[in-house]
């Protein structure tokens, strides 16, 4: 019974187990949006994933998205960097506000890989990536999108490029229900 238990735990993590879970605010239909900010990324090893949303989303013909490593250098330019620091939804709505953008992207990142790992043990890296559509006007929630990724194989920069790329996806569907024509 217990070798039973190890082989299906092992042919489990061997496969990346993934789960997702989103959501759209039906009220936002049609919304005609013109434009959305992405806030610098909050987390762990963010970095992959802002590169692997502004590569997929700032070119969308949806409507127009200024990526993360954008808004760092508009944040800088608006002397918002200090407020951010200390309360980064106030300083993203601010900076949304001048530039007349609609909503904002907010993007949080946790994972955890095994700092050593040995041959009979059972320990897999974990990815879980939250992100939201918040509409700076009312402060609602207008999407979210949360993916979750773990395996005993891939490293922690392949399940976050999976779960963004997961996410990304959403954000496309999200983005036709707020323009579709």
């Amino acid at each position: 019974m217990y070798i039973k238990k190890i082989i299906l735990s092992i042919l489990i993590t061997i496969f990346i187990g993934g789960c997702s879970n989103l959501a759209f605010n039906e009220r936002y239909n049609n919304a005609s949006w013109d434009k959305v900010l992405i806030a610098p990324f909050s987390g762990d090893l963010t970095t992959i994933a802002e590169d692997e949303f502004e590569h997929a989303l700032a070119i969308s013909s949806k409507l127009i998205v200024i990526p993360a490593s954008t808004v760092k250098n508009l944040l800088k330019d608006e002397e918002l960097e200090s407020l951010y620091k200390t309360n980064p939804n106030k300083a993203m709505f601010d900076l949304a506000d001048k530039l007349h953008a609609n909503g904002v992207v907010f993007v949080k990142i946790n994972a955890f890989s095994p700092k050593a790992r040995h041959s009979s043990d059972l320990v897999s890296s974990t990815v879980s990536l939250n992100a939201k559509l918040v509409d700076i006007n009312s402060g609602s929630i207008v999407a979210s999108s949360q993916h979750n990724s773990s395996s005993i194989f891939s490293s922690t920069s392949k399940l976050i490029h999976d779960v963004s790329q997961n996410a990304i996806d959403d954000f496309n569907k999200f983005f036709d229900k707020l323009n579709r024509r």
